[in-house]
């Protein structure tokens, strides 16, 4: 397999609130896993994030709690941080655009290569305005129906069916704040032509391994000449336009997403002006790039950002667009207002985060809602005591009862039974990470029955006491096995394995970011450590749960 340099994203979450198991669910545990997998693989990998602290649910958030707009994206970005790292999901960046200036320069570098480049145009569009307010509404500021499915929807686009919303296009518009009926009015606003890219776009996601709702959507949205994307609307909060003129004009958050995670690239690289920044590698052709997203958020990966970097003529496009459905709670939508939800950092300091990701991506929403309900959560936190971590204890058991703590070795060009049963699992698995055909739920589940595989033969041996059999052979089968399930359980759970891997003295490889093996048929990971005399991993938390 050839190394490659990944550009791994997750779609950056409004910072007006915590993140909930809902949020989590998705981009953020996708790409942490995918991100995993690559470096294991023998990939470079740069993960990267942000908090969308432009968005303008922030100053309606702010306005709610009587704070500053400014207080408010850095109180919430700072809890979703401590959440992300509580699930062990934090990215290499998760970067705080209004916490610094850089931000502001690659917003404005990209927009000014456009600008210079005729590749932008000013426009008059119709658009919402609350003469009680005096505000011309936009996104979060009003709520009405979506013009394509009829749901209850705000000013962007629809969370039910991902279609853009014309900026005068909602049928029965409200004003958040006040409630009333607002006006039309004309607002000038400088904006990509997209439908200039259509047919570029048809070609170019004809490429993309989309998922089947992804699919029929985009096949949909691109049979019809696209609306012009705005770049700009009036307003205070934001981004100012730099151009001569436009005082009072703020640059869209949506057009600003592509320089997030330019930012946070660039960051992550050490600055602009290091050695390569964060546009270098966007730019190299070798560069590979992978968005996760939520469905609602696919107009503008899949089809605004990429005729962007169209127009821009030196970003690499998407490799891979992975979107994923709504994540519920006990069957209903997640509701702050309700207090039906269950938030990441709460949850986290009373589960080892292994269980949940393992339960979350067991779960995952990736072509239709599905939902967390607690007591299925808990016997899955039961069936993990039992099938990984009572699998590695009786392991070490029979290790120290009949060889002195070291694991017998043999030659590795002949592996046995279960050594070759466990690589076909591997196989299987590393088609379930793939870029391509990336599937949390298809892992989850190909892990779950190895494990319960492993166990099952490592129980009745232990029980019967043939560990010595063949003169250790089939213990060292056995620990051969086991390991190829640690380490290829490593994507989704990093803490034990990284725990077990290293008690049992693994040849493997570690790095700063992580494991960087991947079971191979040829290799041999049983090292020549003694393995310990009682192993203390995460998951034996959930054996006091039987």
């Amino acid at each position: 397999m050839e190394n490659k340099t990944y550009v791994v994203t997750a779609a950056p979450p409004n910072p007006n609130g915590d993140l909930h198991l809902g949020h989590l669910s998705g981009p953020f545990l996708g790409s942490d896993v995918l991100s995993r997998y690559l470096r294991q693989t023998g990939h470079r990998v740069h993960h990267v994030s942000y908090a969308d602290e432009h968005s303008c649910y922030v100053p309606r958030k702010a306005a709610e709690i009587g704070e500053d707009p400014h207080r408010t994206a850095y109180r919430f970005a700072q809890r979703m941080e401590r959440s992300l790292a509580g699930g062990n999901m934090l990215p290499d960046r998760f970067a705080h655009p209004k916490q610094d200036p850089r931000h502001v320069e690659v917003v404005h570098d990209l927009f000014l290569r456009l600008w210079e480049r005729g590749r932008l145009e000013v426009r008059t569009q119709r658009v919402f305005h609350c003469e009680t307010c005096d505000l011309n509404l936009y996104e979060a500021e009003l709520t009405g129906l979506c013009q394509e499915c009829g749901s209850t929807n705000g000013g962007m686009y629809c969370e039910a069916c991902g279609w853009p919303q014309a900026s005068d296009g909602l049928a029965e518009p409200r004003c958040h704040f006040c409630g009333e009926a607002p006006s039309i009015v004309d607002e000038e606003r400088i904006v990509l032509p997209v439908e200039r890219y259509r047919k570029a776009l048809r070609n170019y996601l004809d490429s993309v391994d989309l998922r089947p709702r992804p699919r029929d959507f985009i096949k949909a949205l691109l049979a019809e000449p696209l609306e012009d994307a705005a770049f700009t609307r009036r307003g205070t909060y934001g981004v100012p336009v730099p151009l001569p003129g436009w005082e009072g004009h703020i640059i869209d958050t949506w057009f600003a997403g592509v320089c997030g995670y330019l930012f946070s690239l660039d960051t992550l690289q050490g600055g602009m002006n290091s050695e390569r920044s964060g546009r270098d590698i966007w730019e190299d052709p070798e560069t590979a790039v992978v968005h996760f997203l939520g469905f609602d958020c696919l107009y503008s990966h899949a089809v605004f950002w990429p005729a962007l970097c169209m127009a821009e003529e030196s970003l690499v496009l998407p490799e891979q667009i992975v979107t994923n459905e709504f994540y519920q709670l006990e069957g209903l939508k997640f509701s702050t207002s309700r207090g039906h939800a269950i938030w990441g950092s709460e949850f986290f300091e009373e589960h080892a985060a292994d269980a949940v990701r393992f339960y979350l991506a067991r779960t995952s929403p990736e072509t239709e809602e599905t939902s967390f309900y607690r007591q299925r959560f808990d016997a899955a936190t039961r069936e993990l005591g039992t099938y990984f971590g009572d699998t590695a204890e009786l392991l070490v058991g029979m290790v120290r009862r009949s060889y002195a703590g070291r694991i017998p070795r043999f030659d590795a060009a002949a592996p046995g039974k279960y050594t070759a049963m466990a690589q076909e699992r591997v196989d299987r698995l590393a088609a379930a990470f793939d870029v391509r055909t990336f599937s949390l739920r298809s892992a989850a589940e190909e892990l779950r029955s190895f494990a319960v595989e492993t166990y099952s033969e490592v129980f009745r041996i232990y029980s019967l006491g043939q560990e010595t059999a063949g003169g250790g052979r089939r213990l060292h089968d056995l620990a051969e096995a086991f390991l190829r399930l640690v380490v290829a359980a490593y994507p989704i759970m990093p803490t034990w394995s990284e725990s077990v891997l290293r008690h049992f003295g693994a040849e493997v490889s570690w790095s700063l970011d992580g494991l960087r093996t991947w079971p191979e048929a040829s290799v041999n990971l049983t090292g020549d450590a003694l393995v310990g005399p009682e192993l203390r991993t995460p998951l034996a938390r959930y054996r006091g749960q039987r």
